[in-house]
């Protein structure tokens, strides 16, 4: 027996917009209820309407809570609602006692200096270029740019007076 698109909405506003128990008070599966509210627009502005609703009920009751001094709704809302105001749980990460983390591509000293030691003409070359890009050259420094000419101010050019 096919469900009318009524049928169906008469169920998710009985139950709250809930497909599961809209299906089982209509005798199908909740695939089958779940399939229909998104293939009919009416449906699915009844579930979000339904949805919506029990949001207001649970705001206006964390709101009767918050007035009742409860210190769980007040943290709730400081530490939601509140952000804006500077109400946030900070959280620090660190590694055992208390030291700084470490991550499995992390690379002690030992590490890097064995890599460059290994690494050849070419490696080496390529990565004080990357190097070179990366960390800015101190003021006054004459080494040359990438393209061969010097950086103004940096000794690349004549200067005159």
């Amino acid at each position: 027996m096919a469900l009318s698109d009524q049928t169906i909405a008469k169920a998710l506003e009985k139950t709250g917009g809930n497909m599961a128990a809209a299906a089982q008070s209509l005798k199908v599966t909740r695939q089958a209820v779940s399939k229909r509210v998104n293939a009919t627009p009416e449906l699915k502005a009844i579930c979000t309407t339904a949805e919506e609703t029990l949001v207001d009920a649970a705001e206006y009751g964390l709101s009767k809570a918050v007035r009742k001094e409860r210190a769980w709704a007040i943290r709730l809302v400081l530490t939601t609602k509140g952000r804006g105001r500077g109400y946030v749980t900070r959280q620090e990460a660190t590694g055992p006692d208390g030291g700084p983390q470490r991550h499995a591509h992390s690379l002690d000293v030992e590490q890097i200096d064995a890599m460059l030691r290994e690494a050849n003409d070419e490696e080496l070359a390529v990565l004080e270029r990357l190097l070179s890009r990366a960390v800015p050259k101190p003021a006054g420094d004459p080494s040359p740019s990438e393209d061969g000419e010097g950086s103004p101010g940096e000794g690349g050019g004549a200067e005159t007076d």
